[in-house]
């Protein structure tokens, strides 16, 4: 609604949060070289009914800030001797430019079922029609506002002032509404601007570009969490390594699945993918294999044993799922209540707590359910049946060429 009555504000109705500060920063400056002559300090009406709505209609968006520049101002510089002149004074003139700049209502009008509200429409189309204005009528003389003022279009006064690498612009500012994609926003307005650049700055002689944005932060802050996700994993499975690659297969089976949950923990919680969300995921990764594999020695142990494959795998679970349930229980009953603080410390733990709590009781049902499963169905001694459970590790390996050695050594003494 660009036509608001005299002296009432235009309401502005915009969501706020303490994580909704500014996070893109465009530069709207002349053509280069100026070919239109724009004035920026006029430019900004031109930016707060045209640009502004138009990026403020990205979803996500909660406010476009403007900052240099000045509204645009009509100003009368009204000229006392003239005035006396025609027996006027100033307050008479300003009354007749106030009745006379003004739209009415002219009531209704019905026809049948219809209705028609009418409105008379007064206000100033242009400059020339102000200088027209008829002040005062005595007899066949009229007196007009040219007569006794010069009227131009300038601007209020300048009290801020913008300039980006030592030339005069205007800034503006886009923030964001609380939980929104920050990602997906620089997105959809970088094409906003790119069609704003064509059909609305570029025929009046201007241009925006991007100053600066936080959301490359956000990005590489997020790769780096995706990277070290994949290298925990990595290294987990490595040092899970049991010579025995159907053994490490199953061991790391829940990983997937675990980070998986994690995630969908965090959207029934209604909370957001984030940087604290994402590192809670990477905190759970190596937690998750734990249970893992506490059950799948005991089924080793189990199979080692004598029992065949499927009785050592419900034989092996039934014996340590009271552990695993109670190992998983404390690590949910530390990190769950920090869901539920409040304030700051809240927003910031809340996403950690919850990612870690879905990921381990994911990874109990997982050594309880999958696990014993895979097991029951796959060799899991590698081939070599005669060693102990011990002698699957890497500590295992590093005892047997200890034993090794000592027989060596041993052969050579009796020699």
């Amino acid at each position: 609604m660009p036509s608001y009555p005299e002296d009432v504000d235009e309401p502005q109705i915009y969501a706020s949060s303490f994580s909704s500060n500014s996070f893109m920063f465009f530069s709207v400056r002349p053509l280069q070289g100026n070919p239109r002559g724009v004035d920026m300090d006029l430019s900004l009406d031109f930016l707060r009914d045209t640009v502004r709505p138009r990026m403020a209609s990205v979803p996500g968006v909660s406010e476009i800030a403007i900052w240099g520049g000045s509204r645009r101002q009509i100003q009368i510089m009204i000229d006392p001797s003239r005035l006396a002149q025609r027996s006027l004074t100033l307050p008479g003139v300003r009354t007749a430019i106030r009745s006379r700049n003004r739209d009415r209502s002219g009531g209704d009008v019905e026809d049948g079922k219809r209705q028609y509200l009418l409105r008379t429409v007064g206000r100033f189309e242009d400059l020339d029609e102000l200088r027209e204005l008829i002040l005062a009528r005595r007899g066949d003389q009229i007196v007009r506002l040219k007569d006794v003022a010069t009227v131009s279009l300038d601007h209020y006064e300048t009290r801020s002032e913008a300039s980006y690498n030592g030339s005069p612009h205007i800034m503006m500012a886009v923030r964001r509404e609380a939980g929104s994609n920050v990602i997906a926003i620089k997105d959809q307005m970088l094409e906003v601007v790119a069609d704003l650049n064509t059909r609305e700055l570029a025929p009046a002689g201007l241009q925006m570009s991007l100053m600066s944005d936080d959301v490359r932060y956000v990005q590489e802050s997020i790769a780096n969490v995706w990277q070290n996700l994949a290298l925990g994993a990595a290294l987990a499975t490595l040092i899970m390594f049991l010579r025995s690659l159907p053994a490490t297969a199953i061991g790391v089976l829940g990983i997937p699945i675990c980070v998986i949950v994690a995630f969908l923990g965090l959207l029934l919680a209604g909370r957001t993918i984030n940087v604290i969300s994402l590192a809670g995921v990477a905190f759970a990764l190596g937690m998750t294999l734990d249970n893992s594999i506490v059950v799948l020695e005991n089924i080793e142990l189990k199979r080692r044993q004598g029992l065949a494959a499927y009785r050592a795998a419900v034989e092996g679970v039934r014996e340590v799922w009271p552990a695993v349930f109670a190992s998983t229980m404390t690590t949910v009953l530390v990190f769950l209540p920090v869901a539920f603080v409040v304030q700051e410390a809240g927003q910031l733990y809340s996403d950690v707590a919850v990612a870690v709590s879905a990921a381990i009781l994911a990874s109990m049902l997982v050594a309880v359910t999958l696990i014993p499963t895979a097991a029951a169905r796959l060799d899991l001694s590698g081939g070599d049946a005669s060693r102990t459970s011990a002698g699957n590790g890497p500590i295992g390996w590093a005892l047997a060429l200890l034993q090794t050695r000592r027989r060596r050594l041993g052969t050579v003494a009796v020699a």
